[in-house]
């Protein structure tokens, strides 16, 4: 099982897959004429491009000549010989060129319509379209079988006034070489940095929601790192919050904050500020060639920071990177030379893994029965054990809500790079459920669900930390950015957004908001049963019940009940009972998945609990809640 996106393994709709290059079965000749004629391939794509559009798509071919162009470890490729590169990496996967994202739209069209263009010897055999594009091309067969079909990957990043690549891309998108000889990945100096912001901008203080002055749920712990880093730069995150008379506002005699919407934002890119906000200090030239690589950034942190900010950066990083990737090989490389460098960092025992994650949101349960699947955000993972439910326990188990911030930079980055669908219809992401019911209500919602109508491949595609699980018949994609989990549902193939709607279980749960256009998509009613604050169960669901079936839905329809204090419609009374008596008063939902539980102790914790509880007895299940929960009944 590969626990990282890895290049060389792309697929292109028609079918075109790629495989990465044995290079240290080159000879020497071989391996700089390979070298070579990549560059002479992007040189072609380069003419053949001005030819179309009557503007290179690099403007300058010393870009390409130099490799400056090429980032990851393919850039180290362009600049070692084969005894120095093989030695660290004897296959090649992709290459990654970094193309202004201006011309994204162009790039695509071009690709597209070349299909099957030789390019200095290189035959295009499809894209797969996402985030980035990953091209595959037929080698020449002098480099077969070393070389079959080659992936060259275009990354879309920032180019200057001077159509040169903007310094903040080149430094985010980099592979040290000095970091690639001791097994160390790129990606572990781009979570070090944030980590450094964490530990250097953590302050006493609680995070507000975002309309109430109360603390949010989704944020824990009595510190809050103000000032953040990450892919677009630094910026202030968190704000002071103040009262009407300009005085700051204390929660429990700690400062309140509140997040800063990303469009208020203003993101710093330029590296010496970067440095000075992490050290304290403008970097001379040699410090700031340090900053390029995950082993010379723990050179800085031991020139310029505190002890204690060493084992708080250790820690933050800790629980962050053990996200990124369960290889074994990878982390111990990373943490081996952490500790080289910082013998008195204490380990940390625990990583905020998925398991750990789901357990926490137990709504105060563990979870202890049989085995655990392996987990890792950086894995597309199908959960093929249907024993275990895990889509069930963050359905009612999950509390923590994601930020505006990375809630549309999900939606963006799905609409922006998938064009059509499951249903055929353009991109769309949505907040789903209770959030948006929530917000109808003018109430806080602290439990966001997204939904999109394209397929779940082409989303996991688009992000680097995201896991694929089925529920039930359905499934959906784990998004984990810059500290938030969020669950988006995705349309099946041939479905319809109306059809998944119509299958939920009360149409108060089935009113949908387009993130990015910031519409409600109503189309069976919940917006007026929200208003008339009426429980009703959609047409799929209320058919179900009443032939007795779907416990757990009915279970859900008095927990709300209890939660809201809202009425049942009268169809739905009449469902319910005839539940109850093909099902002699008894609810037959399984007590040993997260649901029966989950869903009860929301109940009995409802501020309108007595009203459910009349109700259980009218329709006579009473009897079977104090059997089932006699704890609560004493």
């Amino acid at each position: 099982m590969n626990f990282l996106f890895e290049g060389g393994n792309a697929k292109a709709k028609n079918g075109a897959e790629a495989s990465k290059v044995n290079i240290k079965s080159f000879t020497d000749k071989q391996y700089e004429s390979y070298k070579l004629d990549i560059i002479n391939l992007i040189l072609a794509i380069n003419k053949k491009f001005a030819e179309t559009y009557d503007e290179p798509l690099f403007h300058s071919n010393d870009l390409i000549t130099s490799a400056k162009i090429f980032s990851g470890s393919g850039h180290s490729f362009f600049k070692k010989s084969k005894e120095e590169y093989t030695a660290v990496k004897p296959k090649l996967g992709d290459i990654d060129v970094q193309v202004d994202k201006k011309k994204k739209d162009q790039v695509k069209e071009f690709l597209v319509n070349n299909e099957g263009t030789n390019f200095a010897g290189f035959t295009l055999l499809g894209t797969q379209f996402g985030m980035d594009f990953f091209n595959i091309f037929q080698a020449p067969k002098k480099y077969n079988p070393a070389a079959t079909n080659i992936q060259i990957d275009f990354e879309f990043v920032n180019y200057n006034e001077q159509n040169d690549i903007d310094e903040f891309d080149i430094f985010s998108k980099n592979s040290s070489w000095d970091d690639l000889k001791q097994g160390i990945k790129g990606f572990a100096k781009q979570q070090l940095l944030p980590a450094i912001y964490k530990a250097v901008y953590a302050v006493p203080g609680v995070v507000f929601q975002n309309k109430k002055d109360l603390p949010s749920k989704g944020q824990k712990g009595d510190e809050v790192s103000y000032k953040t880093f990450g892919p677009m730069g630094s910026r202030v995150k968190y704000n002071q919050v103040k009262d009407a008379d300009g005085n700051p506002v204390n929660y429990e005699g700690k400062p309140a904050f509140r997040e800063i919407p990303t469009s208020q934002s203003t993101f710093n890119r330029n590296l010496d500020v970067a440095f000075k906000e992490m050290f304290g200090k403008k970097p001379s030239p040699e410090e700031k060639k340090q900053m390029y690589s995950f082993v010379g950034v723990l050179s800085l942190m031991k020139k310029f920071l505190t002890e204690k900010q060493i084992q708080r950066t250790y820690k933050f990083f800790y629980d962050d990177i053990s996200t990124r990737t369960e290889d074994e090989g990878v982390l111990s490389a990373i943490f081996n030379k952490f500790k080289e460098v910082f013998p008195f960092v204490k380990e940390q025992n625990e990583s905020l893994s998925f398991e750990k994650y789901t357990k926490q949101m137990m709504l105060g349960e563990t979870f202890n029965k049989g085995n655990l699947p392996k987990f890792s955000f950086g894995t597309i993972n199908v959960f093929k054990n249907k024993e275990w439910k895990i889509g069930n326990l963050l359905d009612e188990a999950n509390e923590v809500a994601g930020s505006e911030e990375n809630m549309m930079y999900i939606a963006k980055t799905i609409v922006d790079n998938i064009e059509t669908g499951n249903d055929g219809k353009p991109a769309k992401v949505w907040i789903s459920g209770g959030a948006v019911r929530d917000e109808i209500l003018g109430k806080p919602c602290n439990d966001i669900d997204l939904l999109t109508n394209c397929d779940v491949n082409d989303v996991a595609q688009l992000f680097d930390k995201c896991e694929i699980a089925r529920v039930g018949n359905s499934k959906l994609a784990r998004i984990w950015v810059n500290g938030d989990l969020f669950e988006l549902g995705c349309l099946n193939e041939g479905g319809t957004i109306e059809e998944n709607l119509n299958g939920r279980d009360l149409t108060c749960n089935a009113v949908l908001k387009d993130i990015i256009e910031n519409k409600y998509f109503d189309p069976i009613g919940g917006i007026k049963d929200i208003k008339a604050k009426i429980i009703r169960f959609t047409k799929a669901a209320n058919e179900k019940i009443s032939s007795g079936k779907d416990p757990s839905e009915l279970l859900r329809a008095f927990r709300f009940m209890a939660q809201l204090g809202w009425d049942f419609a009268p169809e739905t009374e009449k469902a319910i009972a005839s539940y109850s008596k093909l099902n002699n008063g008894k609810i037959k939902v399984q007590m040993k998945a997260a649901t029966g539980p989950a869903n009860w102790k929301k109940l009995i914790n409802g501020k309108f609990k007595n009203k459910a509880f009349a109700k259980l007895q009218e329709f006579g299940f009473i009897d079977w809640a104090k059997s089932t929960f006699p704890e609560d009944f004493n």
